[in-house]
């Protein structure tokens, strides 16, 4: 799993999600997990034209070891 650190939280949402969180008998950690997932469960996923240029996928998905040997090229191409 990932770790995710969320920095200058305002004081009053902090002490918001304590609340809910003892309300749901939560951890604020599980909250705010718990929080994430409905909202992003309830968000379309953008499609493909609707993302900008750079995000954009322009091509069919590379394979593990396709992108493992872009990888080393790009590193031997470097000199690390």
């Amino acid at each position: 799993m990932a770790d995710l650190l969320i920095r200058n939280l305002p004081a009053d949402l902090h002490a918001r999600l304590k609340v809910v969180a003892a309300s749901h008998r939560r951890s604020i950690n599980q909250e705010v997990i718990a929080t994430i997932e409905k909202a992003l469960l309830a968000a379309p996923l953008p499609r493909a034209m609707d993302l900008p240029d750079p995000i954009r996928l322009k091509g069919p998905a590379l394979s593990a070891e396709d992108t493992q040997r872009f990888i080393d090229d790009d590193i031997e191409a470097r000199g690390y």
